[in-house]
């Protein structure tokens, strides 16, 4: 899996305000893309990640070595 597109998100919605900033990302799985959040360091356009969990239907991603 690779991160296809990444943001950080800011202002976030009253309930997720507290974990902000926390950074999005769009994960490619050989064309089937999900949306997720990041565990551990930043990640940038094109880094290979594992999913690390599911949390209440949130995926959460993280850098492979």
């Amino acid at each position: 899996m690779i991160v296809y597109s990444e943001t950080v998100v800011w202002s976030a919605p009253a309930e997720l305000a507290s974990e902000a900033p926390y950074q999005l990302v769009l994960v490619d799985d050989n064309g089937a893309r999900t949306m997720g959040r990041v565990r551990g360091e930043r990640l940038r356009i094109g880094d290979n990640v594992r999913l690390d969990a599911v949390e209440d239907g949130v995926h959460f991603f993280r850098k492979t070595s």
